[in-house]
């Protein structure tokens, strides 16, 4: 309920004001509502008063990127990095956001680090056949692509992903479903 998270957070912030991690969740709540100019600002105060904390750079990576500030993105992901190296979820974001740069190989080395880590990850999954189906290596793409529905079957991103995959193996009949079933969700 983001709604209720909102009121919450908003009055433990009317009481105590300077709170690095409560603005933090503050911009998480931002951005979830859609609300990205409030979730920036939210999460550049909080690192204005905890600057080495690395959950609000990877946070910070996430709304960049949803921004469509891609050079911002890598720079704020990377720095995240930097004070906690090994976070799954960062180094899934930095392959993402290296893909959406065009740099598909240090896409594939970012998200096979965050998997090695987190293997079971379905986001990292779907992402890496999204990498590999880029790269051209269907295949890998299908087979990612596939681990990744098996974990949460729901994805309608993963779904749209998979008819994709199969239209390029030239499978149109098998293509079809999966796109209809994330029309649907």
């Amino acid at each position: 309920n983001l709604d209720q998270s909102l009121a919450c957070i908003l009055q433990s912030l009317e009481l105590k004001p300077n709170q690095p991690v409560a603005l933090m969740n503050l911009g998480n709540i931002y951005k979830d509502l859609g609300s990205l100019d409030q979730a920036l600002a939210s999460t550049l105060q909080s690192l204005e008063l905890q600057p080495d904390n690395p959950a609000a750079f990877f946070h910070l990576g996430s709304i960049y990127k949803d921004l469509g500030n891609l050079e911002q993105a890598l720079a704020s992901t990377l720095q995240s990095l930097k004070l906690q190296p090994n976070h799954p979820g960062a180094l899934m974001n930095l392959g993402s956001t290296y893909k959406d740069l065009g740099n598909l190989d240090q896409a594939l080395a970012s998200t096979l680090q965050s998997l090695k880590l987190q293997p079971h990850n379905p986001g990292a999954l779907m992402n890496l056949g999204s990498i590999y189906q880029d790269l051209g290596s269907f295949d890998y793409a299908l087979a990612s692509t596939l681990k990744s529905l098996k974990l949460r079957p729901d994805n309608p991103i993963a779904l749209m992903n998979l008819g994709g995959i199969y239209k390029d193996l030239g499978n149109l009949d098998q293509a079809l479903a999966p796109v209809l079933q994330s029309l649907e969700l």
